[in-house]
């Protein structure tokens, strides 16, 4: 039967967002945030723990599309419809408590990589985890986090962008912030790094992160040549971001 919907019934929303195509197009992965509830938390004693959004990864089986023939495809909406992906929900990948984001399947579709934030306050790192299932491997440990990245066409490797070792001291300390930069704030998330992002490489497996750049303007939108023996990116070709 029928009812009003209350403020309650917006802990239930699901928001489903960053699908990627494994290489075999037989599955697909994206990110489904759900909200915690407001709990009283033991550990902190009994401090009420405000709603909060989790984001983790889900893997998807897609059906067989079958390819049409001129005499099915026909007009309108019949023709333009598409299979759903089987499931309720998929499966459910990682299992972080905060935030599990930007899923990619590695060239050779035996890992997925992603970015996962698993503390509260904390800056995001990146993972790599096999998709027959373990644990992920944490590869970075920057106290800026990562922030955009790809694999490399070998698999064995990634490439990804980062502040490194910037922290906001500025802002942990409390104290007066001097804005000499028109575009001080464009992220979105808080006052942009003084310091540039730079690229770096690491191991798939696992190990220490190649710094790749040294650069005075940030560095996006990484590209990999079809050998991966060359890095392509983008950057600012004026210290004066606004120019």
């Amino acid at each position: 039967m029928a009812r009003k919907i209350t403020a309650q019934d917006l802990y239930d929303l699901r928001f489903v967002s960053a699908p990627q195509l494994a290489p075999d197009g037989a599955r697909a992965a994206c990110v489904v945030t759900d909200i915690v509830r407001g709990t009283e938390d033991p550990a902190s004693d009994g401090k009420y723990q405000p709603p909060r959004y989790r984001s983790r990864v889900h893997l998807f089986d897609l059906p067989v599309r079958r390819a049409t023939t001129p005499s099915t495809a026909g007009t309108g909406a019949a023709a333009r419809s598409w299979p759903r992906v089987t499931g309720t929900g998929g499966i459910e990948f990682t299992k972080g408590e905060f935030t599990d984001s930007a899923p990619r399947f590695s060239p050779d579709g035996t890992k997925l990589a992603f970015l996962g934030v698993r503390a509260e306050k904390a800056k995001p790192q990146l993972y790599v985890m096999p998709l027959s299932g373990g644990e992920a491997v944490k590869l970075t440990d920057l106290p800026a986090g990562v922030g955009s990245y790809l694999w490399l066409p070998d698999s064995q490797s990634l490439a990804f962008v980062s502040h490194g070792e910037w922290t906001d001291l500025v802002g942990e300390r409390g104290l007066p912030r001097r804005i000499v930069r028109q575009r001080h704030r464009g992220d979105g998330q808080g006052f942009l790094p003084d310091a540039a992002a730079d690229v770096y490489l690491i191991p798939a497996a696992g190990g220490e992160a190649e710094k790749l750049t040294d650069n005075d303007e940030n560095a996006g939108n990484l590209a990999a040549s079809a050998d991966g023996k060359t890095l392509y990116l983008a950057r600012c070709g004026h210290p004066t971001p606004e120019k």
